[in-house]
């Protein structure tokens, strides 16, 4: 079976969610560690797309 997705762009302003994460500190897992990274990068992303806006109107 092949899997396969498409994406298309949305109208409009962009929906965005709240995403809350947990971890113990002493985990050095290499997993968790690539997992909070990826965070950090999206975080900053949408830290940079939003600049100029208010955090009311994200």
């Amino acid at each position: 079976m092949t899997l396969r997705a498409a994406s298309r762009p949305l109208k409009g302003e962009v929906p965005t969610i709240d995403v809350v994460a947990a971890h113990h500190g002493a985990n050095t897992s290499p997993i968790l560690q690539r997992f909070l990274a990826r965070i950090a990068e999206s975080r900053a992303a949408a830290a940079s797309s939003s600049h100029g806006r208010s955090a009311n109107n994200r």
